[in-house]
């Protein structure tokens, strides 16, 4: 799911590893991204936190 997210969006995933790397909660700094989205790409997020927290 991660190598998804680096495709399509590589700019929100540098971010993200760098807000993980800060003892940021990951699911929080995603949460501010995602308020910014369309549905479409909210369900794209939520499928990809999904596979995070399942790992």
């Amino acid at each position: 799911m991660e190598s998804q997210l680096k495709r399509r969006n590589p700019q929100a995933f540098r971010e993200y590893q760098q807000a993980r790397n800060n003892n940021v909660d990951p699911n929080e700094y995603l949460n501010k991204i995602v308020n910014g989205f369309t549905p479409e790409q909210k369900q794209s997020w939520q499928s990809f936190i999904n596979g995070i927290n399942a790992k």
